[in-house]
């Protein structure tokens, strides 16, 4: 792999970062490739089923979420890979993320609601469990509250809250008890 150029080296003008290149390169192959996969939209067109739309009352085509079970409009799915993480942070993994979308059979993609995919993929970025990384993501979303509502909410419960990461220890823990939802 010496002799690979490495364009944000030789372009700074259009890619001031290694990451902000693999982040191009990552989406124009998704773009290009796993978007249009005849691969996916067979897996979408084989598991697709009338469901009930909440917003109309009208059926529609839709699908079952293989992680919560439940049912969700087309627009609300996405096809999973259901094992392993695919990432594109080096040069060279970008034939391992090529394969990763174009040599699948049907048993390696299912349909997902973008919940459990956001949770999934966190998980697998993370190596958390799926359990670990829904209140890891839960978290990280309460953490965006203004510092004075979330260090109110762990004075409620007489947890810590003198910095960042202690404040994140203690929404964690209240998610984890099921004391914050």
């Amino acid at each position: 792999m010496s002799d690979i150029k490495e364009p944000w080296k030789e372009w700074p003008d259009i890619w001031s970062s290694k990451a902000k290149f693999m982040s191009y390169l990552r989406g124009g192959i998704r773009r290009a490739i796993w978007n249009r996969s005849p691969i996916k939209h067979s897996v979408i067109h084989k598991k697709r089923k009338r469901v009930l739309n909440g917003k109309t009352g009208n059926m529609v085509w839709g699908g079952t979420c293989y992680i919560c079970k439940q049912d969700f409009v087309a627009s609300q799915l996405q096809v999973d890979h259901i094992k392993g993480e695919h990432s594109l942070k080096e040069l060279s993994d970008i034939q391992s993320f090529v394969e990763a979308m174009t040599c699948l059979s049907e048993d390696d993609l299912d349909t997902i609601c973008e919940v459990c995919h956001q949770f999934k993929s966190h998980a697998e970025r993370k190596r958390l469990s799926f359990e670990e990384a829904v209140i890891d993501k839960k978290a990280i979303e309460f953490m965006k509250k203004p510092v004075k509502d979330v260090v109110k909410v762990l004075t409620e419960h007489n947890l810590p809250s003198n910095n960042s990461a202690v404040r994140r220890k203690g929404i964690k823990q209240l998610f984890e008890e099921g004391k914050l939802k």
